[in-house]
């Protein structure tokens, strides 16, 4: 039962993960994309919303893959405590 635990416990979402995956891609990659070329503008005339746009929309890609990765592991744990209640429950026969 310990190791059925550790398993849910550990549990992994693909579709979560790939959204981690992505959300730091995007929130690096175009992150730097935005600002290279606003290191060249003279610094009253720099823009750096697209910036800030890139870090959030990368952070809410990868929140979204944390709570699917959290939702996995919760029913795991879930179905694991109903099996357990129900075999618990089941009464020998004499």
């Amino acid at each position: 039962m310990e190791e059925l635990i550790k398993k849910a416990e550990n549990a992994k979402s693909v579709s979560g993960e790939t959204c981690k995956w992505i959300g730091c891609f995007v929130a690096t990659i175009g992150a730097l994309i935005v600002v290279w070329p606003e290191l060249n503008v003279p610094e009253n005339e720099a823009r750096f919303g697209g910036f800030f746009a890139c870090i959030g929309g990368g952070a809410a890609i990868a929140a979204l893959g944390s709570n699917s990765t959290s939702n996995k592991r919760t029913a795991e744990l879930t179905a694991l405590l109903v099996r357990s209640t129900n075999s618990a429950s089941e009464l020998p026969n004499k």
